[in-house]
């Protein structure tokens, strides 16, 4: 257990993220990174990440270790308690049993029956964090704009990565479900720059908007947002779309997110407003979608087996 928790097991940069130090190198080189210090405040990044062995250095301190004792020194305990902390981690994980979850094959319309919300807070389980970094997603990303959700279902109580729609359900998400706690609903975001305010970037999912955010290195947008939370919600985003100048498309390189940009063009002609619609799938086109190529340029990999189980690939 201790030497899977000193390497690959328990990256640091990952550790730095569940403690809340951040985790972007100021400078990145191939087998190691520059950090600012997690020990204290400083514009010059003197806190070195060795990916490949998973050590630490800090030249400030002339100190260094592995990730149990990064560990003991933020949180200020024994090497034990770090240890500790670090094995008790897992056990807020999801359950081994991948096809276990009751709301698998549910038809949508019979989830909201079954389901009981019974906490709605801050993203916190070391397991969903791991399963946003494991989409290229940062934490501090996944706790701005998510919730984590935890429900009972039947006997069991599950718990997802959250993200609100407009008619205050949630799109649930974690490694093994894919779902929503209410009828499927628009989610719409007002833009950080009130000067933007004319345009809207629109999204299929929120792992695609949240993409978006890392690869512009965002935490906030600077224009609406628009996430659909599926094809099929185009009909509840006509007054959003319609109340802008320009809407840039972001939508999957498929079928379903080609209809999608069709139907909105369609929507906007029909509508004799002089409103730009621009599709930028182009600047991915060699991806699925926008996470599919924040993966790709994060090195990682996803492979999906079937609809319910998710195998990660780093």
């Amino acid at each position: 257990m201790i030497d899977k928790i000193k390497c690959q097991g328990y990256p640091i940069t990952d550790m730095l993220s569940i403690l809340g130090k951040g985790n972007t190198p100021v400078k990145n080189y191939h087998y190691y990174g520059l950090f600012r210090s997690p020990f204290r405040d400083e514009r010059n990044a003197s806190f070195k990440v060795d990916y490949a062995k998973n050590l630490w250095y800090d030249f400030g301190m002339e100190e260094g270790g592995d990730v149990i004792t990064l560990v003991q020194k933020i949180r200020g305990t024994s090497w034990y308690d770090a240890l500790k902390f670090i094995n008790g981690l897992d056990s807020m994980g999801i359950a081994e049993a991948e096809d276990s979850h009751p709301l698998f094959n549910i038809a949508d319309n019979e989830r909201k029956e079954g389901m009981q919300i019974i906490s709605d807070g801050d993203v916190r389980s070391y397991a969903l964090l791991q399963y946003g970094l494991s989409r290229g997603i940062e934490v501090t990303l996944l706790k701005n704009h998510c919730r984590e959700i935890r429900y009972r279902c039947g006997d069991g109580e599950y718990f997802s990565i959250g993200f609100r729609n407009n008619s205050g359900g949630y799109v649930l998400r974690n490694s093994k479900f894919k779902g929503n706690s209410s009828k499927s609903d628009i989610t719409t975001i007002p833009s950080s720059v009130p000067a933007n305010a004319s345009r809207v970037a629109v999204y299929e999912g929120f792992f695609n908007y949240l993409s978006h955010l890392s690869l512009v290195r965002r935490t906030v947008p600077d224009m609406d947002i628009l996430v659909l939370n599926s094809v099929n919600n185009i009909h509840k985003a006509e007054e959003c779309l319609l109340s802008h100048e320009i809407i840039g498309c972001y939508l999957d390189n498929d079928d379903a997110g080609r209809k999608a940009f069709r139907k909105i063009s369609e929507m906007v002609e029909k509508s004799g407003k002089d409103i730009k619609v621009l599709d930028h799938s182009f600047s991915y086109s060699e991806s699925n979608d926008l996470n599919e190529y924040l993966m790709k340029k994060k090195g990682l990999r996803m492979d999906i087996s079937n609809e319910s189980k998710l195998k990660i690939k780093i």
